[in-house]
This record gives C-alpha cells, sequence and structure tokens, in this order.
C-alpha cells in the first residue's frame, strides 16, 4: 500500500518539526519528522480494515484515525493507498 501526504497534513506536519526544531537542538524536528513518516507507513498495511475515528465530526466524514504520541493521523484508505488528509493535536479531538 502506498502512502500519500495532502497538503494540508504535510503543512502541519512541517510546522511541528519547525517548533521542535526551534526547542530542541537542531535537526530533532527532521528526527520527528522521520519517526512520524515511519509510522504511517508501517501503518500502511494491505488489506487491513481500519475503523472509524472516535470523533463524530471526523466519522462522519468517513475518516480513519490512529495516534502518534500526541498527535492524531485523520485518513482514508482510497484504491489501496492511504491517504493523510490532516495531522491534528490530540487535545483539539475529542
Amino acid at each position: 500500500m502506498t502512502v500519500l501526504i495532502k497538503p494540508d497534513a504535510q503543512n502541519t506536519i512541517n510546522e511541528i518539526a519547525e517548533f521542535i526544531d526551534g526547542i530542541n537542538t537542531p535537526g530533532a524536528g527532521d528526527r520527528w519528522t522521520d519517526r512520524i513518516l515511519d509510522f504511517i507507513a508501517a501503518y500502511a498495511q494491505p488489506g487491513a480494515q481500519y475503523a472509524l475515528c472516535n470523533n463524530p465530526e471526523l466519522a462522519n466524514e468517513l475518516f480513519s484515525c490512529v495516534t502518534f504520541n500526541n498527535w492524531v493521523i485523520v485518513f482514508k484508505i482510497e484504491k489501496n493507498t492511504l491517504v493523510v488528509y490532516h495531522v491534528i493535536h490530540g487535545s483539539v479531538v475529542k
């Protein structure tokens, strides 16, 4: 299964990485980015079934969710591709 990161999700990942670089040593943001992208890639398993998000608004849009540390990765499976639409801080998703 392939992975596609939509621009909104990619922008959020980039902003988080910049923030992490600002409060940690240089390169920490890149390492965090590598970890979240590896996590997403490992989660994209062919034939897997993913439950809808617990959040009713996201579930109504037929999104599935998975958490990475304090971040919620919002995605759909479309034609054997895991498409990441949003990355949202867990405190925002209820």
